[in-house]
């Protein structure tokens, strides 16, 4: 114990004094946003929903994306305060937002943002229950986690046809050979076909 306070006091003394004195608790994370900084923050889980960190680490939204849970529920600019009955004040909103997911996820996918100066937003994302004991392995989560982004994986690796649009120069940059390397780490035999069409269509 004394080395988990320890090393947690060194962490926190490597900060700059911005950050520990605006955090209500030690930034053991890299990730910590510095709150004089603007930071990109991006998808917040499954919901669809996209925002970035602005200095405060006030969190705002960016977008949703057509089709998803979120969609249509927030406009560009819409400040989220909390989630849950947790508020992102002096937190970080990383981890708030990530244990949120976690818990919904485990429960009835709800998630309820606080929006300042609106009533809250209800989200509702998958239910796929909790993490077993043994995560990764023998667990259901686990397993229907990968087969989620394998699906979405190998729709992202579809060809458009015609021209080489920028979408289609992204997707054969790196981003589509790891999304290759990951449908094959799952053994699934389904997407070998995909995965061959990729690397050909780069000739």
């Amino acid at each position: 114990m004394a080395l988990l306070i320890g090393a947690a006091g060194q962490m926190w003394a490597a900060n700059p004094s911005s950050v520990s004195e605006f955090y209500t608790e030690p930034p053991l994370y890299h990730s910590t946003p510095d709150p004089k900084k603007e930071k990109h923050f991006g998808d917040v889980g499954v919901t669809g929903l996209k925002v970035r960190i602005y200095p405060g680490v006030v969190i705002k939204v960016e977008e949703t994306v057509p089709g998803t849970p979120a969609d249509g529920k927030f406009a560009k600019g819409d400040v989220i305060t909390g989630v849950n009955g947790v508020a992102l004040k002096g937190r970080n909103p990383y981890v708030v937002l990530g244990e949120a997911l976690t818990a919904a996820e485990a429960k009835d996918g709800k998630l309820v943002f606080e929006v300042e100066g609106k009533k809250p937003v209800t989200v509702v994302i998958p239910a796929l229950g909790a993490y077993s004991a043994t995560w990764p392995l023998h667990c259901q989560k686990s397993q229907a986690i990968i087969r989620g982004a394998a699906a979405c994986y190998a729709r992202t690796l579809e060809y458009a046809g015609g021209s080489h649009t920028d979408r289609d120069k992204e997707r054969h940059g790196i981003g589509g050979a790891l999304a290759c390397l990951f449908l094959l780490s799952t053994g699934d035999d389904q997407y070998l076909p995909r995965v061959k069409s990729y690397f050909d269509e780069l000739g």
